[in-house]
């Protein structure tokens, strides 16, 4: 009996064991469940705050970006250029046109003219800019120098709101102004520098003004314009020059040679009067005064800024030498002449022909397509007219020293008749030239 009771008893206690171990597992289970939930509640009300702070932060940061991407974005031409510069401007620290004329000769020499005219916009947009006259005239004259005359008419015209009797700014505006085509413009200007009168003009005044002047065709007033210019500077060169060049263009060669014969004593060096006076002579068909006028030209051109293209003299040196070369072969032809001591002759006007011809070309400077043209034409000229003379074909390649006309196309072929034909000209006897 008392067996069957423990025996009993220990079921009792093992089904009551896990009953209970059942009912706390499902209370702990619930009680876990419970409790996740409630982390998860708090983990997903973290998550939600943390996001509005992401976002609010990603809103603060863009704009603070878009507010210095619009204070840059007016700079942005400026690629990558150094970041003192677009700083300095940015910040309004370039408050000169002085400034301005260093960055902006800095930009040309670094080859990044877009940036410089930005630059150069910037600054004249900015009323806040000013300047000495110096300072609005050399970044005028950088301009120039750049071919942006439009923007060097607008940098003389802010210099002349502080500085509005300035010569130079003045001489410079009509210049510039006339370039642009915009005459009315360079009138006022140029009434303003004769209000102000030659007796305070510089060289500067006087060219431009006389530029001008023949541009609206108002030759007369660029004459006398000029003929003050002798009297006030007599010793500058382009007081003869700016005459000089007018005459040759109506044709008046005997005038200019005048001219610019008196110009050579006045001025100690004279390489543009020599160039104009040398193409005249030789245009008049006085071709050994043409040389002995580019001797002064190259005297004269020996200096670190020549007033004229050295390739320029040359050319005219080498065409004064080629048309003496072919007038000396004409004769010998003519007379029936073929002694050597013609032949002679006439090869070493040729030879210096051919040197000045390569002269010119070989001076490292922009020249005109035609002076090579005419050089390769003039080289198959000579030949032609030395193989009539019976000069063998050897002693003609010795002195041309190349083969005439290599590399020639049709048209420049084509215009041998017309050459010829200028030269036969200029190459007439007995021109009469004071």
């Amino acid at each position: 009996m008392r067996e069957e009771m423990d025996r009993r008893g220990t079921e009792i206690r093992e089904s009551a064991k896990e009953r209970i171990e059942g009912i706390a597992g499902t209370y702990m289970a619930k009680q876990f469940d419970r409790r996740k939930k409630d982390v998860v509640d708090e983990l997903n009300r973290l998550a939600g705050e943390i996001k509005d702070l992401s976002i609010a932060a990603k809103i603060d940061i863009d704009e603070r970006i878009n507010e210095v991407d619009g204070r840059l974005q007016r700079f942005g031409w400026l690629g990558k250029l150094d970041l003192g510069i677009a700083s300095s401007l940015e910040e309004g620290r370039i408050t000169s046109a002085g400034m301005s004329h260093e960055v902006v000769a800095r930009l040309f020499a670094e080859r990044k003219v877009p940036q410089a005219i930005a630059a150069v916009r910037q600054v004249l947009s900015d009323s806040n800019v000013v300047g000495s006259p110096d300072d609005w005239f050399n970044l005028s004259a950088e301009l120039g120098r750049q071919d942006q005359e439009a923007l060097a008419l607008q940098a003389c015209e802010r210099g002349l709101e502080f500085h509005p009797r300035n010569v130079d700014l003045l001489s410079h505006a009509v210049q510039f102004a006339s370039k642009v085509g915009d005459f009315d413009k360079a009138r006022g200007f140029y009434n303003s520098l004769m209000q102000i009168g030659c007796g305070e003009w510089n060289w500067r005044a006087f060219v431009f003004v006389g530029d001008y002047l023949e541009a609206i065709g108002e030759i007369d007033k660029a004459f006398e314009i000029n003929i003050n210019f002798r009297e006030r500077i007599p010793s500058d060169e382009r007081a003869y020059s700016q005459t000089a060049m007018i005459l040759k263009k109506l044709g008046r060669l005997k005038e200019l040679v005048a001219l610019c014969k008196e110009g050579m004593k006045r001025v100690p060096r004279a390489p543009q009067l020599g160039l104009i006076l040398s193409g005249a002579y030789n245009e008049l068909g006085e071709h050994e005064k043409a040389i002995e006028a580019t001797d002064v030209g190259l005297e004269g051109a020996a200096e670190a800024q020549p007033s004229a293209s050295q390739a320029a003299i040359l050319f005219e040196r080498a065409c004064a030498f080629d048309a003496l070369a072919v007038r000396r072969i004409k004769a010998a032809l003519a007379e029936g002449i073929e002694s050597e001591g013609t032949i002679g002759e006439c090869l070493e006007l040729a030879r210096k022909a051919v040197v000045n011809y390569r002269a010119a070309r070989g001076i490292p400077v922009p020249k005109p397509p035609v002076y090579e043209m005419q050089r390769q034409a003039r080289l198959v000229v000579l030949n032609t007219f030395l193989t009539e003379l019976g000069v063998s074909e050897d002693r003609i390649t010795e002195t041309l020293g190349e083969s005439a006309g290599e590399g020639m196309n049709m048209d420049q072929l084509r215009s041998f008749g017309n050459l010829l034909s200028k030269l036969e000209e200029s190459s007439n006897l007995g021109a009469d030239v004071p």
